[in-house]
């Protein structure tokens, strides 16, 4: 049964309205260590104390439990009581000591993670103010990651700092919905699910562009995976991967309702050393684009099942929800988190492949963070739940399927301009 003091406590903590692990974790203190404060237990007690999931919660329950010990020690020597002051016997002296020391040891180690936080990233901020608001989200996000994975010892997926870890997700996602045409576009496909390959990564065939940091709340995110798209389409038909013009995109077509219809208009997208800065105003002669597409696919219905067919012959755009438990401190292993919200798809990606680990299938993404982030910038979110809403908004550019007299004409004008000088030649020679 738990001690008096046990039960004094939740009744504070209660009234104070603390996180439910701070209960936790201090409830499991007094029932289980009570008075046995060894080096064994010191060093157990330490790791409690620092997955609080704040700081001042975790002082404010530090004094309170030292109020409490006051209180039973005088309860228990009647005759030490005195109206100025309290004298406290060796041993709730020694646990008040035990419990300072630990909130110092926490505070201290958490500056020891920031110290090499700021050192690993090269972090240097414009003010002190700016410092101090930084090292609190740090602090958060820290203490909300290792709460995460106490509670949730069996999950596919791990969270660690990294170098966003000083941001909070709302800087990082969007809180705009991504809007697109939604015209559905009927797809003929001869390929079935049970004859595809069980894995698929366009990275080994070299038609996937390295990894980028898009910046603070994903102002050039649509134009940003939009451009990945037509590079890898252009890569897997030439065997030519040519980074592509963010900017000259972001310039044109950021505030266009669809950024690939926008593309289509301006004739497709151009070098990166063609077009290298935005220039905050439409150019769109300011560079030759040197690839396009000419036919959008959008995915009306949630079939994941379809998504696997169309990645088959080139990669997919996606929009998920990013406030996902967990999704912007992810580290590495299969994302699956239920409670991940599948509508208001607010954060794009480019998939990449698909496969299966230790029986969970997956999906492979692109993302946009950096390759710090992830498994070096990538993620693999599980296949099969419509994970953060991943099959709401698919899309993909292609070229239009024509015969091989059609595609002569249009996509080869070059190959017959010369079979026709060999023709008239040929002629010449015989008649003259």
């Amino acid at each position: 049964m738990p001690s008096g003091a046990s039960q004094t406590l939740m009744t504070i903590i209660r009234r104070k309205q603390l996180c439910c692990y701070v209960k936790q974790q201090f409830l499991l203190y007094t029932t289980k260590y009570g008075n046995a404060a060894t080096l064994d237990s010191r060093q157990r007690l330490l790791k409690l104390a620092t997955d609080v999931e704040h700081a001042r919660a975790h002082k404010l329950v530090l004094s309170e439990v030292a109020k409490i010990m006051i209180t039973e020690h005088n309860d228990d020597n009647p005759s030490e009581k005195s109206p100025t002051t309290t004298n406290l016997s060796p041993l709730p002296h020694k646990k008040l000591v035990l419990l300072f020391v630990l909130f110092g040891a926490v505070v201290s180690n958490l500056s020891s993670e920031w110290d090499k936080f700021k050192r690993d990233y090269k972090k240097q901020y414009a003010s002190v103010a700016e410092e101090n608001e930084r090292r609190q989200i740090f602090i958060e996000n820290i203490n909300r990651m290792r709460f995460y994975q106490e509670a949730h010892p069996y999950a596919t997926f791990t969270m660690a700092m990294n170098h966003l870890t000083d941001r909070r997700i709302e800087e990082l996602v969007s809180g705009s919905k991504f809007h697109l045409d939604a015209r559905p576009v009927l797809l003929k496909t001869s390929i079935e699910v049970k004859n595809l390959p069980e894995s698929l990564d366009w990275r080994t065939k070299g038609v996937i562009t390295p990894v980028i940091e898009e910046g603070p709340i994903g102002v050039i995110l649509g134009p940003l995976v939009a451009t990945e798209l037509v590079e890898s389409l252009h890569a897997i038909h030439t065997n030519n991967l040519t980074e592509g013009s963010i900017p000259r995109v972001y310039d044109c077509c950021l505030v266009a309702p669809d950024p690939f219809e926008c593309m289509m208009k301006l004739g497709g997208i151009c070098r990166k050393i063609d077009y290298p800065k935005i220039l905050d105003k439409c150019e769109p002669n300011a560079c030759k684009p040197f690839t396009t597409f000419d036919e959008i696919k959008r995915l009306i219905e949630k079939d994941e099942n379809k998504m696997l067919t169309w990645i088959q012959e080139s990669t997919l755009w996606v929009v998920m929800n990013g406030f996902g438990k967990g999704f912007g401190d992810y580290k590495e292993g299969i994302y699956d988190e239920p409670t991940c919200p599948q509508t208001d798809g607010n954060h794009a990606m480019q998939v990449v492949g698909y496969g299966i680990e230790g029986g969970k299938p997956y999906w492979l993404c692109k993302n946009s963070w950096g390759d710090n982030w992830g498994e070096k910038g990538y993620i693999r979110m599980v296949r099969g739940k419509n994970m953060c809403g991943i099959a709401n908004g698919v899309v993909q550019v292609a070229y239009k399927k024509t015969n091989s007299a059609t595609r002569l004409f249009v996509i080869y004008p070059t190959f017959l301009i010369c079979v026709l000088v060999m023709m008239i030649s040929r002629i010449f020679a015989v008649y003259c």
